[in-house]
């Protein structure tokens, strides 16, 4: 063998290692595009998730952000006065199967709003009162 055809099989190595390297980089970089736009969608959902309040999903005004101004619709005093009617016998009826009183929670319900925290849960017994004491 001359010194010429050691080269041209050094060459030959080399460019079929470049090949496999390019090859694995290739494969590498589709899996990074593939779990970026895994990534990107999980964005997308927790955003949508994030931007959730009581006016636009089912959750109820509780779950709302403290300081989170509740805005009725602008039908007129009947329909505001409906909505304040059903929240309010909605809460009297729930704390009246817990056996709790209607006025401590709207007491608590008033100081929290006023202390910029959130309503006390119609779910749960303890109120904010008992977690700021």
């Amino acid at each position: 063998m001359s010194m010429s055809d050691n080269h041209d099989m050094d060459q030959d190595a080399y460019i079929k290692q470049l090949e496999a390297e390019n090859a694995r980089l290739k494969q590498r970089l589709e899996t990074l595009e593939n779990r970026l736009e895994q990534l990107e969608r999980h964005i997308d959902h927790l955003e949508r998730r994030l931007g959730m309040n009581s006016r636009n999903s089912s959750q109820p005004p509780s779950s709302d952000p403290p300081g989170t101004a509740v805005v009725l619709p602008r039908r007129g005093r009947k329909k505001r006065g409906a909505r304040y009617a059903e929240r309010i016998l909605t809460a009297y009826a729930t704390c009246r199967l817990q056996g709790r009183s209607i006025m401590e929670y709207l007491r608590d319900a008033c100081r929290c709003h006023l202390n910029g925290l959130p309503a006390p849960s119609l779910i749960q017994a303890v109120t904010c009162l008992a977690q700021t004491a």
